[in-house]
């Protein structure tokens, strides 16, 4: 209460100082808002917490938000405006597209490749080389031992699928 709405996101004019954070947390949100963002010459700020281990060879994409003591280790590669949130693990070799989004306390181990849109549910596991199709959801708490297609949700420990969307 007592908040003024001044404009929606189609009405913002970005000065040429201004400097945006990707603060969404749904990656439908974020497909529906960058593009907007983006065609007005907007720039977004990389923000690593300064609690966080970034390993050597780390390629962030624009617009990453790394929470505290999350840990990347070495030779990854994330794609344009991911989200880890707290006590998030990335193993080595590691490549992921677009828009990652990982709960709290969630893990990919090394040698994985994930899509674009992936969002990794609070304590959910990747197991080492497997892969991850663009926009899968893992549910919390899921183990995934096999590889996840395309717009599949999986859930439980192992990982099963739960639905095609």
């Amino acid at each position: 209460e007592g908040v003024k709405v001044v404009g929606g996101i189609k009405d913002f004019s970005p000065s040429s100082d201004d400097l945006l954070i990707s603060g969404l947390g749904s990656i439908k949100d974020k497909r529906n808002v960058l593009p907007f963002l983006l065609a007005k010459s907007c720039r977004f700020a990389t923000m690593i917490h300064p609690s966080a281990v970034i390993g050597r060879n780390v390629q962030l994409g624009i617009g990453a938000v790394i929470c505290p003591y999350s840990v990347l280790t070495c030779d990854i590669s994330i794609g344009n405006f991911c989200s880890l949130n707290m006590h998030c693990t990335i193993g080595h070799d590691v490549v992921a597209g677009d828009l990652l989004h990982m709960n709290s306390h969630s893990e990919i181990n090394g040698n994985c490749r994930l899509g674009d849109g992936v969002f990794i549910g609070c304590h959910a596991f990747i197991l080492q080389g497997k892969s991850v199709g663009n926009d899968a959801v893992l549910g919390a708490g899921s183990v995934v031992i096999r590889s996840v297609k395309d717009n599949v949700t999986v859930f439980g420990n192992p990982a099963r699928e739960l639905l095609s969307h």
